[in-house]
């Protein structure tokens, strides 16, 4: 005997159609979640936002008045104490240039690598949403409650906004805001 689809009434209160729309996109990002594919490709964004924060801290600290260059340079004797002493009088001469040029360098490259990631996973990986709706009928659950297919899409066009929030732009704010955090001085703020 094969088991029936129940579609009766629900007998609690409704809760509205936000919550079904936000349903579809959780259940959208628990999907994708769960491939292995798509971790590896959340961890190599995250850990390219930690590389954003890593490279601001290094950089900070070792142009800085006291930093990790000059304590180094007094080893290698006076030549080097005196480059060191030129690229601190640089930074401190042309900040936009070197701190904001080579944070505009850093967020290029990692807005290319998001850009990347994020294509590969809307792309492989999203069709499979519908599809997968459409295989378990979900949709006909989805659609026997007061919800229409714009608010269907609407929900599946979350799940997107939500990859690309999770593989592009939270890395890239997330590491702008560490590597702020963890600026030795306020000139190092961009």
């Amino acid at each position: 005997m094969e088991p029936t689809l129940d579609l009766s009434r629900w007998r609690e209160q409704p809760r509205g159609v936000g919550y079904r729309r936000w349903t579809i996109v959780s259940a959208g990002l628990r999907q994708l979640l769960g491939t292995r594919l798509f971790r590896f490709m959340l961890s190599v964004a995250w850990s390219a936002g930690v590389m954003i924060a890593t490279i601001g801290f290094l950089f900070s600290q070792s142009v800085a008045t006291g930093g990790w260059l000059e304590s180094l340079a007094v080893y290698l004797g006076p030549r080097a104490e005196a480059v060191v002493s030129v690229l601190g009088a640089c930074v401190v001469m042309f900040p936009d240039l070197c701190i904001g040029g080579l944070f505009t360098l850093v967020f290029w490259g990692h807005s290319y690598l998001g850009l990347w990631l994020s294509l590969v996973a809307l792309t492989v990986m999203v069709p499979g949403l519908l599809a997968r709706d459409r295989a378990t009928n979900a949709l006909t659950v989805y659609l026997s409650r007061p919800l229409t297919s714009a608010d269907y899409l609407l929900g599946k066009l979350g799940t997107i906004t939500g990859v690309l929030l999770l593989m592009w732009t939270g890395p890239l704010i997330f590491g702008w805001l560490l590597s702020m955090v963890f600026a030795s001085d306020t000139d190092f703020i961009v």
